[in-house]
């Protein structure tokens, strides 16, 4: 799925993340900063349920999908699978 990444070198997530415009938010906040995205990129994640919210229980990150663009994912489709 991706190429080989030797020591020292950035993981392919880091990568990913390095073309990402920066965080929109510039006032003062404790912790880390966050960093607003628009989704380009689509990772798998496996969870439990979905929620009424609709939320997804005790997600959990798979990796990164490649071969699917975000148009593709839908809501609709994880409201299916209650």
């Amino acid at each position: 799925m991706f190429p080989a990444y030797t020591m020292g070198s950035q993981t392919p997530t880091e990568d990913l993340a390095a073309t990402l415009p920066k965080p929109a938010f510039q006032g003062s906040r404790r912790g880390p900063i966050p960093r607003w995205v628009k989704p380009e990129i689509v990772c798998e994640v496996e969870f439990r349920e979905v929620t009424s919210a609709p939320k997804l229980r005790a997600p959990s990150f798979k990796g990164l999908r490649v071969d699917k663009q975000p148009q593709e994912c839908l809501l609709a489709e994880l409201q299916q699978l209650k």
